[in-house]
């Protein structure tokens, strides 16, 4: 059940980053939920670490899912940007 909530939290994520971050992205529904499913693990990492509790399908398990999504996307954008120059 835990990876099953991993998949969703991690699509929702890497959906809300790709929303939110300007710019066009050309991007699979797969590379979508890799990136999510990074950013989520990422950032539910370094919640477990801080605060000792596990936030999955909570609306701050959300969130912070989205802001390590919109880490990660910001990185991936920074390297194609380079690799195109």
């Amino acid at each position: 059940m835990v990876i099953i909530s991993w998949v969703i939290v991690g699509f929702v994520a890497g959906a809300l980053a790709r929303a939110i971050m300007p710019g066009k992205d050309e991007m699979s529904w797969g590379k979508t939920l890799l990136l999510g499913l990074v950013g989520s693990i990422g950032a539910g990492t370094l919640l477990t670490v801080f605060t000792d509790k596990r936030f999955a399908l909570t609306g701050a398990g959300i969130f912070w899912s989205t802001v390590g999504a919109l880490f990660v996307l910001f990185i991936y954008n920074r390297a194609n940007q380079n690799q195109d120059s």
